[in-house]
């Protein structure tokens, strides 16, 4: 096999499309990375399967760990973020809400302008019966951002994403209950 990113990209998505071997989907997700040193274009591809129906049903929860350990070994942020955020869009189907956001945050400290991953806290917002899980992110962020280690601007925005949300939501309650 090729180191060339493009090829091994399109490999990948030909292994996709064929369908064949969905168990060693994971497997050639795993090396096809690992090969290409974490290439844009192989991410994409890898990525691009958190979003496919079929797969996130089918092997979903192995790929979400092998997305998770490349994004774990990736060297570049972004790149690393972006596999995170797979990984945490995967495990909400497939895991408690408590490693899916775990994961999110990990998306976040690597590249914390990662908008999949902050999509995944907007949704647990959203979710009365996730409020502690939502809370215990908030607050290991918050400690992020006390320690140095992630953006207090970012930190500000979510914040600022989460409360217009509940803003809304207020709204709408009253509307239902005054209409």
């Amino acid at each position: 096999m090729t180191n060339d990113p493009t090829a091994l990209a399109l490999r990948l998505m030909e292994a996709i499309a064929e369908r064949a071997n969905r168990r060693h989907l994971g497997e050639m997700v795993q090396r096809a990375l690992s090969e290409s040193a974490y290439a844009p274009e192989v991410v994409e591809v890898a990525t691009g399967l958190a979003v496919d129906a079929e797969v996130a049903t089918t092997v979903g929860a192995k790929l979400g760990w092998v997305l998770y350990d490349a994004g774990d070994a990736c060297p570049d942020g972004v790149q690393a973020g972006r596999l995170l955020a797979a990984s945490a869009i995967l495990r909400e189907l497939h895991e408690d809400p408590q490693v899916t956001v775990e994961t999110a945050i990990a998306a976040l400290r690597r590249d914390p302008g990662n908008a999949d991953a902050r999509e995944i806290f907007v949704r647990l917002a959203q979710e009365p019966d996730e409020a502690p899980v939502y809370a215990d992110a908030m607050e290991s962020l918050a400690e992020a951002v006390v320690a140095g280690e992630f953006p207090r601007e970012v930190f500000l925005e979510m914040l600022h994403e989460a409360r217009a949300l509940d803003d809304q939501l207020e709204l709408a309650r009253s509307i239902l209950r005054d209409g």
